[in-house]
């Protein structure tokens, strides 16, 4: 029992260490290049700094070392601030704060740390310089950052280099082009091999969405950024007035009223899913989500029901996830 009790004390010593450390930093250097500020946090050492590219970073180095670090590279973050009027994506900021794990939220990341810090791992990684489409600089960043740690802890044996999105793209450049300097990489969620692959993927499911939903959508030549954002709400309001219509009718779910170039003929006969399935399969939108497994649904496998849902609900309901989520074509 006591042992038991040392353990709790020391979980939870460690996750609100954590819940300090993870979610803000503290007395990092203002100079690029400058040696890391390192802090012994008794459980482990925490150091941040600036590279010379003025990326800031955090990497943290348990008590309980097992050698093996892990390098994280975030994904994609907009390289412009978003108006809160903006639906899902607006009242964005933008920010280069460090991330030394994988995570969507502060909950997530502090959990993710815990986890490994507890398992002997080292953890960190950087801001970047500069957001958007930024291989090039995270790439140069990441190279400087792996040679401070060893510098700063040369009981390091192996660097792991890990990454989402943008992120597993930046640590697949990094695989390829200074393989001497990492032991593995592990590439989660990889983003399009290229900014004008994102480009032409986002082109084809915008072209899509104006032409079957919504023709007042503009698609391109834009004389400001306001009118980036008049397009995205648009496509954002026919994403939500296809939810509410396939939670209404599943089987045959109504057109949104913005489809005024559509002829009604078409849409008594043709389900709008079909159309959305449409633009989502010429997009390359993948037909797997983090909720749907592709082949199961309700009721016993094999009844009509599940066969109906598998070919009918099933991919429409995949490739809506992924839209409203971003994944294939909104945030790398």
């Amino acid at each position: 029992m006591k042992n038991m009790t040392n353990l709790k004390k020391r979980f939870f010593g460690i996750a609100s260490v954590l819940a300090i450390t993870t979610t803000g930093l503290v007395a990092v250097p203002t100079v690029a290049n400058a040696n890391p500020v390192c802090t012994n946090k008794v459980i482990f050492t925490e150091c941040v700094g600036v590279t010379s590219d003025n990326a800031p970073y955090i990497f943290q180095i348990p008590a309980k070392f097992s050698g093996t670090f892990f390098l994280f590279s975030h994904g994609y973050r907009y390289p412009i601030n978003i108006p809160a009027s903006i639906p899902l994506v607006g009242g964005y900021t933008v920010t280069n704060t460090p991330q030394p794990t994988g995570g969507r939220s502060a909950a997530e990341i502090q959990e993710v740390a815990l986890g490994m810090l507890t398992k002997g791992y080292g953890i960190g990684g950087s801001g970047f310089a500069r957001q958007g489409w930024n291989v090039d600089s995270g790439l140069k960043t990441n190279v400087e950052l792996i040679g401070i740690i060893k510098k700063q802890f040369p009981t390091v044996t192996k660097v792991v280099a890990w990454g989402e999105s943008l992120g597993a793209f930046i640590t697949q450049a990094l695989s390829e082009n200074h393989s001497n300097l990492i032991n593995a990489a592990g590439n989660l969620c990889p983003a399009a091999g290229s900014p004008e692959a994102s480009v032409k993927l986002a082109g084809d499911a915008l072209w899509g969405i104006k032409t079957m939903f919504d023709p007042s959508i503009q698609g391109g030549n834009y004389k400001s950024v306001l009118e980036v954002y008049a397009d995205i709400g648009r496509v954002l309001t026919v994403a939500g007035a296809m939810q509410a219509a396939i939670v209404a009718n599943p089987t045959f779910p109504a057109w949104p009223a913005t489809a005024t170039n559509v002829p009604a003929a078409i849409k008594s006969a043709i389900p709008s899913r079909s159309a959305l399935v449409l633009v989502a399969a010429m997009a390359g939108l993948p037909t797997q989500s983090a909720s749907f497994d592709g082949a199961t649904g309700p009721g016993p496998q094999g009844t009509l029901i599940a066969t109906q849902f598998a070919h009918l609900q099933l991919v429409l309901l995949k490739l809506l996830v992924n839209q409203l989520q971003g994944r294939g074509f909104r945030r790398h």
